[in-house]
């Protein structure tokens, strides 16, 4: 998949896609996850909000993290 063929509209990111990018893990996934959705607005379904706030919890970060 190219960014051409994506939609002007938002882009769906499950909750590994989002780790990848804003964590910078898993490199290889992150470049080509990071170079396809540049500039584009993500969405996050409520799966992916309460997974990332679940493990917010397990990590016990505190609230200005």
């Amino acid at each position: 998949m190219k960014q051409p063929d994506l939609s002007n509209g938002s882009v769906l990111v499950d909750t590994d896609v989002f780790s990848w990018i804003t964590w910078q893990r898993d490199r290889k996934c992150y470049i080509q996850f990071d170079q396809l959705l540049k500039g584009l607005p993500w969405a996050l379904s409520f799966a992916t909000v309460g997974e990332l706030h679940t493990g917010a919890l397990n990590a016990r970060w505190g609230k200005e993290k």
